[in-house]
């Protein structure tokens, strides 16, 4: 059996869809998912990783079928927590309960970000939301587990120490 490339190994995983590998200073890889729970699509970006490199490359696909395997306990558990922080951070301006936050302010997942810095389990997912439109929101997961939450910026910050 012929050894595939790692791009036609991303594009035979069910539901990836327009993959970009773009070099300057350093890589970023970028492709769409579509997964039944989603709103729409959700873009995977995966900054200062070589796609040439055989490490980085096991990790981005073991990272993918990973988060593809456990998408909706992973969306589910990122929800309920951001749900009862935009309650608790809100909470002078809404009187909405957790449970219904996220249907009522539009509030969906628009991406999930790794740095080759992160460790394998570690990312982040960036939200769109009509409750705050400007910055988004963003859950920092370690372990694939939710370690931080808060406005999109932090898909960019050390959330992960």
């Amino acid at each position: 059996m012929l050894k595939m490339t790692f791009i036609k190994q991303l594009k035979a995983i069910n539901g990836v869809t327009d993959i970009e590998i773009e070099r300057d200073r350093s890589y970023f890889i970028e492709f769409y998912l579509s997964h039944p729970s989603l709103k729409e699509e959700i873009c995977f970006t995966f900054d200062d990783f070589d796609a040439k490199d055989k490490k980085d490359q096991e990790k981005i696909l073991k990272s993918v079928q990973y988060l593809i395997s456990n998408f909706s306990n992973i969306m589910a558990q990122s929800n309920e927590k951001l749900a009862l922080y935009m309650t608790k951070e809100y909470e002078d301006k809404i009187d909405t309960p957790p449970n219904l936050i996220i249907d009522k302010y539009d509030t969906y997942s628009t991406g999930i970000y790794f740095s080759h810095k992160y460790e394998f389990g570690t990312c982040c997912i960036s939200f769109n939301s009509a409750l705050e439109e400007e910055h988004g929101f963003g859950v920092g997961l370690v372990d694939w587990k939710v370690h931080k939450i808060g406005f999109g910026d932090i898909c960019f910050s050390n959330f992960y120490k």
